[in-house]
């Protein structure tokens, strides 16, 4: 073990160990290690602040694993509670523009560009353009452009939307994890292929 490591949680060694395999391109792994740690998060009642983080790094993991649908899903379950919050302060409202965000760059991907056109300027409203990805993206979607994949995922980097790039990853927090530890006793059957 690293010196120093016992100071971290064990939850958010885990999570490390997930952002270890993201960037690395093993995205199934990753999305099993954030899953633990959001779940030890919740056992152990630890700051709500932790979980947060361990969802963005779980949709980003979907999101580069091509799990469109699956990350559509999690961004409406979380408009559903933002709409349900009484009182909306500043961070809620960013929340809100940046689930509109990723909803509209998600349906780009998806060919929806009418969809994704409605979600990017819903974010742009919302941020007080704030959002310099979204609206550059509206940008292009309002003047019929139709950016690649690859050229909306340099947009996307250059513009800061991944949390978790090999440069803020910290490998040496990260816990050994072997698959039956990340998935369960039935990690034994599963296949090491992402989908």
């Amino acid at each position: 073990m690293n010196p120093g490591t016992k100071e971290f949680p064990l939850h958010l060694r885990i999570a490390e160990s997930g952002k270890v395999f993201a960037v690395n391109g093993d995205f199934r792994r990753a999305l099993g290690c954030y899953r633990l740690a959001m779940h030890m998060v919740r056992q152990s009642r630890s700051p709500e602040v932790f979980f947060r983080h361990y969802l963005e790094c779980l949709i980003e993991a979907m999101e580069l694993n091509g799990d469109y649908e699956e990350v559509l899903t999690f961004c409406e379950r979380m408009q559903e509670l933002h709409e349900n919050l009484e009182e909306a302060g500043e961070l809620e409202q960013l929340d809100r523009a940046n689930l509109h965000q990723r909803r509209g760059i998600i349906l780009l991907k998806m060919e929806r560009d009418r969809d994704a056109e409605h979600e990017l300027a819903e974010a742009a409203r919302l941020s007080g353009n704030g959002l310099s990805l979204s609206a550059t993206v509206l940008r292009w979607v309002r003047s019929r452009l139709r950016p690649n994949s690859s050229r909306l995922l340099e947009e996307q980097r250059r513009h800061g939307y991944f949390s978790v790039r090999r440069e803020t990853v910290k490998p040496e927090r990260a816990v050994p994890l072997n698959d039956q530890q990340i998935f369960g006793p039935m990690a034994a059957n599963a296949t090491t292929q992402p989908k």
